[in-house]
């Protein structure tokens, strides 16, 4: 059996054994076995032991012995230093995430410190990946309450921008957030925009209106429309060529129409004054 395989073998025993090829001599079997152990079949050994062999190979070469220096808790670098220093090889592995541990911190090693191992050897080093990174999730349009909480259950922070006017999104729902979508740290603060609702505008509209053109007035009707289509107020006036348009609109913009109705001077068949009804004029207010 070669050491590999006794590590193996120990291993799916749970013995937290750890087997150590610490001399190699001529033999005939083929090199790698394992020939001689120092804790015999058999015999009671303390959890985490290190168990010595003697192993085939080229001569009676003995290894230096050196114990393993703890790094557990140290960043990768300085894991490297410290291993390095003492004379191993060193490996490193990521583990699975850690929320308490940072990203490129040791959580483990093996062999396990204090053990002793052969000046040389590799020395495998288990860092951190840190947390696992956290997709944003999109809350726009979704209530402060919902949206408070699809944050904090993703293990987000969250901050409030000043809140805004909007004509789509209601009062009181998400109207914009950062980082939609974005993958970040756990703890990561997401700024949240809340909808204020419509804006309410109100408009106060008075406007001199004239005719000019030709014939007489005889009638003026008229028309105070937003520009959302609205028509907040309507009239007529009758044989005169000025009068005042006031009124309140819920906007910012709109226009006032006008019917001109005037007499031409001319007469009907049946002699009275004819009479004709002009495009529609438009005036903008305010």
């Amino acid at each position: 059996m070669s050491v590999e395989d006794a590590q193996k073998a120990v291993d799916r025993l749970k013995l937290d054994l750890t087997v150590f090829a610490f001399e190699t001599k001529q033999s005939d079997e083929k090199d790698g076995t394992i020939l001689e152990q120092d804790v015999k079949a058999g015999d009671t050994v303390k959890r985490g032991s290190q168990i010595n062999v003697v192993i085939a190979g080229k001569g009676d070469n003995t290894s230096e012995m050196v114990k393993i220096p703890s790094v557990i808790g140290k960043t990768k670098s300085s894991a490297k230093s410290t291993l390095e220093s003492a004379g191993f090889s060193v490996t490193f592995e990521y583990g699975d995430y850690n929320d308490s541990v940072a990203a490129d911190v040791v959580t483990a090693q093996s062999p396990s410190a204090k053990k002793q191992a052969a000046k040389g050897s590799t020395v495998t080093v288990t860092l951190s990946p840190g947390q696992k990174p956290i997709t944003v999730p999109n809350v726009v349009g979704a209530s402060q309450s919902h949206a408070e909480s699809a944050l904090a259950g993703a293990g987000l922070k969250y901050t409030y921008a000043d809140s805004q006017y909007s004509d789509t999104v209601p009062a009181g729902s998400v109207i914009s957030q950062t980082k939609s979508g974005e993958t970040v740290a756990a703890g990561t603060t997401i700024t949240l925009t809340l909808s204020k609702g419509k804006q309410e505008i109100s408009t106060n509209v008075s406007k001199g209106i004239s005719y000019s053109g030709e014939g007489t007035v005889v009638k003026a009707e008229y028309k105070l429309v937003g520009k959302s289509g609205t028509v907040y107020d309507k009239g007529s006036y009758e044989n005169t060529s000025s009068f005042t348009v006031s009124g309140i609109m819920k906007e910012a913009t709109g226009s006032i129409v006008v019917t001109w109705t005037v007499q031409t001077g001319e007469t009907d068949e049946a002699g009275n004054p004819a009479t004709v009804t002009l495009d529609p004029v438009t005036y903008s207010v305010p």
